[in-house]
């Protein structure tokens, strides 16, 4: 093969590599769910079964508590109230949620982001984030509405795994071997959250507070807003993937 010979091809084949990596950067844009909802409204199995479709599920709630378990200076400073799920200052979760989004779209992922926003506060703030970033074309919010006392069902019924965040029901959702994780094989806990003395405060602030956000997301004013009864199975909701990805932008 002539020198010219070797050229043309290395030119050719270059070219090849950069437009294959092109068309994968095009295909691998950052999405955004902002995924809301009450604790119990299966904000952790909508996210599980999304994750079919490439979503990343990121919770505050499990950011938070490995701050804790990374002893963190937040972490540390906040420990007693991020285990028992109460509300640490709005301004430490934003820096969170800023890098991380920030870390998404550096790595092209499409992301569950659920837990934030919690007022009308954060959602200023979030409103910062997306348009910074570059995504408020491409997040959608969705409104998971379930009805009070099947959450607090829920809730009693749940388990998680402390390693993979795999999210089970002790009713519809077993794992195949009792208290060990189906996907990692790590021992299932129950949050400190979720016992008696925190549920029914976390879910009554949510139902006196945080639900009031939802008025600023109406008329699609911020994004399209989809709310989706959550008080069936996730899987067994009929055109549910026509209608989180069917309008998605390419």
């Amino acid at each position: 093969m002539s020198f010219c010979t070797k050229i043309t091809v290395f030119i050719c084949l270059s070219f090849l590599n950069f437009s294959s990596l092109h068309a994968h950067n095009h295909e691998g844009e950052t999405q955004i769910f902002v995924l809301m909802g009450c604790p119990g409204s299966g904000k952790g199995t909508f996210s599980q079964y999304m994750t079919q479709y490439g979503f990343k599920h990121y919770s505050t709630g499990d950011i938070l508590r490995d701050q804790v378990k990374n002893k963190t200076p937040v972490g540390i400073k906040y420990k007693e109230d991020i285990l028992a799920g109460r509300l640490i200052p709005w301004s430490e979760v934003t820096k969170l949620i800023k890098a991380l989004v920030e870390q998404s779209v550096a790595r092209h992922e499409k992301i569950i982001l659920d837990g934030y926003p919690q007022s009308s506060e954060q959602v200023t703030s979030l409103d910062q984030i997306l348009e910074e970033a570059k995504l408020k074309e491409k997040t959608k919010f969705i409104y998971l509405s379930v009805d009070q006392n099947l959450a607090l069902s829920r809730i009693s019924d749940r388990l998680v795994c402390g390693s993979c965040k795999h999210v089970y029901n002790l009713k519809n959702y077993k794992p195949k071997v009792a208290d060990i994780c189906d996907q990692c094989g790590a021992k299932l806990e129950k949050r400190v959250s979720d016992e008696d003395a925190h549920k029914v405060k976390r879910i009554n602030r949510f139902f006196s507070e945080t639900i009031n956000i939802l008025d600023l997301y109406k008329n699609n004013q911020r994004g399209e807003l989809i709310t989706i009864d959550a008080s069936h199975l996730i899987e067994d909701l009929p055109g549910l993937k026509n209608k989180l990805l069917g309008s998605q932008k390419k």
